[in-house]
């Protein structure tokens, strides 16, 4: 949210619409660190939600994977 604010208000400045970025000086907690697991029934339903779109998969280099 900060980086749209940020985005929009610097857009604002060169635009003359204000005087400054109010976002600049505003200082935001970075979010705590959490291990999540989903278990393999919810993974399915989710990407049965998902309307049914095909995915390939990434190798480490980010090149999909030969089926």
């Amino acid at each position: 949210m900060k980086a749209w604010l940020s985005t929009f208000f610097s857009w604002a400045v060169r635009k003359k619409y204000v005087t400054v970025n109010p976002t600049r000086e505003m200082k935001v907690k970075k979010p705590k660190k959490r291990n999540v697991y989903i278990p393999d029934e919810h993974f399915v339903a989710i990407r049965a939600a998902g309307g049914g779109r095909a995915y390939r998969l990434l190798d480490d280099r980010g090149l999909h994977q030969a089926a």
